[in-house]
């Protein structure tokens, strides 16, 4: 095990999705490595108050309270191809740098957010060190994947959670499909533009026929779908559930299903990538810029 007590600063590398120079400070980080020299079996690094500031200094790019990874060889691995299981957990985390590299997703970086992976990832040729384009490069290029097994992200009362698997096209762009499940889907209506997505894709006779019902659920909901100026949905005293709303909004617009997750009601829907392009059920989000 190899731990580090005090704040630390290591040299500079690039980070390749944010095409900047960071150098990454904590204020505790350990280490463990099992296996025996030439053979190594399971990788661990925990770190307390981890960050990413950009060289020159213009801010924080990433943060967090906590971060835990774990990774070890799947019972499936073979000599040169590896497939990796993996665990990553993060505390109290933004990541203001991130918001242009995540395109349409952008807005979820900006605000504190708990977030946790479980998945399996297939396609490495090797574990040598190498710059991220290179090593998504090879991914690609071996048809390989990344199967979530399950993905967690909370912000305040907003929780989601998704299984899928995702892939890489040749330019770098995502695809592959999630299957998403939401309590307060209210609260991504603003972050994601699914508000703008519903009034400019779905018929308008549709969306005068759900709005009255959206409404009385959530006065100015409605307007807000029909392309008007409508009341804050999360204004006080509107008398209505937004889990409830969103949830409606959900299954009749979205065409997801009702669900439970942690014993509060939830929509479960499809999220997929095609070339980058994000879709939420029907509607086309936007687009993820490529990770190379």
């Amino acid at each position: 095990m190899i731990r580090l007590r005090r704040p630390a600063v290591v040299a500079a590398g690039v980070v390749t999705l944010m095409i900047a120079v960071a150098i990454p400070v904590w204020t505790l980080a350990q280490a463990s490595l099992r296996g025996v020299p030439g053979a190594p079996e399971r990788l661990s690094i925990v770190v307390d108050k981890p960050s990413l500031a950009s060289v020159p200094p213009a801010g924080t790019l990433a943060g967090a309270e906590h971060m835990e990874f774990h990774g070890r060889f799947a019972a499936e691995s073979t000599p040169g191809h590896p497939v990796l299981d993996l665990g990553f957990d993060l505390r109290n985390a933004t990541a203001p740098g991130l918001v242009a590299a995540l395109g349409t997703f952008g807005p979820l970086a900006s605000a504190s957010t708990d977030l946790s992976l479980v998945a399996v990832l297939r396609g490495t040729s090797d574990l040598a060190p190498k710059p991220l384009g290179q090593r998504l490069r090879e991914i690609q290029a071996a048809n390989g994947r990344l199967d979530i097994t399950n993905v967690r992200l909370q912000q305040g009362d907003l929780i989601a959670t998704a299984t899928g698997a995702l892939g890489l096209t040749a330019r770098g762009t995502l695809t592959g499909d999630l299957r998403l499940t939401v309590v307060n889907l209210t609260k991504l209506i603003p972050l994601l533009g699914i508000d703008r997505a519903v009034a400019q894709a779905v018929p308008q006779d549709a969306v005068n026929r759900f709005a009255p019902t959206l409404d009385r659920l959530m006065p100015g909901l409605g307007n807000v779908l029909r392309g008007r100026n409508g009341a804050d949905s999360n204004a006080p005293g509107t008398g209505a559930n937004p889990n409830t709303t969103g949830t409606v909004l959900g299954t009749t617009v979205l065409g997801g299903q009702q669900t439970e997750l942690e014993g509060q009601r939830a929509v479960t829907l499809t999220l997929r990538f095609d070339d980058g392009t994000a879709f939420l059920g029907p509607l086309k989000l936007g687009q993820i810029p490529p990770l190379y």
